[in-house]
């Protein structure tokens, strides 16, 4: 099985959505900082079967415009700040999606509520992602069991 690693050539912008060009079928990759500081991009719909991994920096420092990020069901792996500021230290050019939504057939990661979660062996979850941009933020936050 061949790697490919998608770069900005491999996806196309359709109004502001990012959708990857082409169904190829070998593992993908969404290199580390593929596309870092793309401060043009609204959605990321990265649900095909084909992407397994998203590089470290991979859309970070992506603008306060991310609406949604939308896993597919084979993502297994998410880099460090992926989807974070990676401390540009601006100050205005944060990514700060709202939402995050997962596809149900994921065994890795699950969204509830639209924080992003990881799915642990004894069948509980681990936080793994709160959405800066979220627009029903509460003072109080808490992990659900289930």
């Amino acid at each position: 099985m061949s790697t490919e690693e998608y770069s900005n050539k491999t996806f196309v912008d359709i109004l502001g959505t990012l959708v990857p060009v082409g169904e190829e079928k070998s593992t993908q990759i969404i290199g580390d900082g593929a596309f870092y500081h793309c401060t043009g991009l609204v959605d990321l719909d990265l649900d095909t079967p084909n992407i397994y991994k998203i590089g470290n920096l991979a859309f970070a420092d992506c603008g306060e415009a991310i609406g949604s990020i939308t896993l597919g069901e084979n993502v297994g792996g998410i880099g460090t700040n992926a989807f974070t500021t990676a401390g540009s230290g601006s100050g205005k050019d944060f990514s700060k999606p709202k939402k995050f939504v997962v596809n149900g057939n994921n065994e890795t990661y699950k969204s509830i509520d639209g924080v992003l979660y990881m799915k642990n062996d004894d069948g509980t979850l681990t936080l793994f992602m709160y959405p800066c941009g979220k627009d029903d933020i509460s003072e109080e936050f808490v992990v659900p069991e289930d």
